[in-house]
């Protein structure tokens, strides 16, 4: 969420960019499904967001 709302996105946006549903995304950002969510994703969320994985993950 940190690095989301840094760079302007809602949860909304960042989801439809990521092509991941908005429950997804509000369920990664909660911290629920942080163990299973693949790489794939989180790679493009980093990518979308300007981030590494790992900073990234920090702030989950």
């Amino acid at each position: 969420m940190y690095y989301r709302k840094l760079k302007g996105y809602t949860r909304k946006q960042l989801a439809q960019e990521a092509n991941i549903s908005l429950i997804y995304m509000a369920k990664i950002e909660a911290g629920l499904i942080s163990k299973s969510v693949s790489l794939t994703v989180l790679s493009k969320i980093a990518d979308i967001l300007d981030v590494s994985i790992d900073k990234l993950i920090k702030k989950l």
